[in-house]
């Protein structure tokens, strides 16, 4: 009787040194799960929209001096976007479409694309299935990068 009592006196402890050696992280604080733990590991500064949309503020050349990529998740899929015209006040008329349509076929993973109002776009779109942190990090490079090649042709 003694020893079942010093055994469940034993168990009931350890129970509860391992509850709590697994709810603390040591950091005081809570751990990033899903879009936060995303956007936290792209190594970026970034503002938080909601759940799970969040803007990357870019530095850019003369003409586009600073912009903004979007981020964001909807259904298992993460987009990362540049709207162009708004981050350069313009819209594209006709003239520019053959710069856009050879934009696609040279910059690689993005593609470019023009709104019925004749805003234009760069955008990239990846399944959360099969997705790699170091790889969309090199993806919103190449997103900042398209955007400066792209904006003096369309100015």
């Amino acid at each position: 009787m003694k020893l079942r009592i010093i055994c469940s006196v034993g168990l009931l402890f350890f129970s509860i040194i391992n509850f709590a050696q697994t709810n603390n992280n040591g950091s005081g604080k809570k751990a990033l799960t899903g879009f936060d733990k995303v956007m936290t590991d792209l190594g970026f500064p970034y503002t938080k929209n909601s759940d799970s949309t969040a803007s990357i503020l870019f530095n850019g050349p003369e003409v586009i001096k600073s912009y903004t990529v979007e981020v964001f998740k909807v259904s298992g899929v993460y987009v990362a976007f540049v709207d162009i015209s708004t981050n350069m006040g313009i819209k594209v008329d006709p003239s520019k479409y053959k710069s856009l349509l050879r934009a696609n076929n040279s910059i690689d993973l993005v593609k470019f694309g023009i709104e019925e109002d004749g805003s234009v776009t760069v955008r990239y779109e990846t399944y959360e299935n099969g997705f790699n942190i170091v790889n969309f990090k090199k993806v919103i490079n190449q997103l900042a990068a398209a955007t400066e090649e792209i904006a003096p042709q369309l100015k």
